[in-house]
């Protein structure tokens, strides 16, 4: 399969029973019944994801909640199971936690745009993640140097916007979630020749 492809086929749209059945194989996330396969991310996705969840955990922690580091499945509903890279449940959305998956929304998701899944980010899975009650999303773009945060009263413009030279960001949601933006994004290194 091609990176962030739609497998869907026209007679029936796929499910979390078929979703069991292949992910053991092969990483994918279901939106909209369509399958979406994505590479493994780079070590800059992975050291900027890193950053943001302990940041995550010790918020999420201090109110009584819990934070995730994907792959996390999360069933948004029968079409829908996505993997964020981190996300987070607060007291009123602990019961969601089924061990197997998270059942709806979490309060927070994050994801970390890639090449391969920027697209698909912020377009579907942004769209269905509102669809589901989802709190507060944050897009972190390693190629522009961006963490945006969308509410979903707005969901098509961020309510915050910070840069590499931001010293920290904040939640317009939960005051006390605070991360510091220098640290999500990875030191360019020199190019190898």
């Amino acid at each position: 399969m091609r990176a962030a492809s739609d497998v869907r086929g026209d007679r029936y749209k796929l499910t979390y029973e078929h979703y069991v059945r292949a992910s053991a194989e092969t990483p994918m996330q279901i939106l909209d019944g369509a399958v979406y396969v994505t590479p493994a991310p780079l070590t800059d996705h992975q050291l900027a994801i890193g950053e943001i969840y302990a940041e995550l955990r010790a918020w999420a922690q201090g109110r009584g909640g819990r934070a995730y580091l994907g792959p996390v499945d999360v069933r948004l509903g029968d079409h829908d199971i996505v993997q964020p890279d981190a996300c987070a449940l607060l007291p009123g959305r602990l019961s969601r936690d089924r061990n197997k998956y998270i059942l709806g929304a979490p309060d927070l998701a994050v994801e970390v745009l890639s090449p391969s899944n920027a697209r698909l980010d912020r377009g579907l899975k942004k769209d269905r993640y509102f669809a589901s009650d989802l709190t507060e999303l944050w897009l972190v773009d390693l190629t522009l140097r961006t963490v945006e945060i969308f509410l979903p009263e707005a969901p098509l413009t961020p309510r915050v916007t910070a840069t590499k030279r931001d010293r920290s960001v904040t939640s317009p949601t939960w005051s006390d979630l605070v991360v510091e933006v220098g640290e999500v994004f990875p030191r360019r290194r020199a190019k190898k020749r």
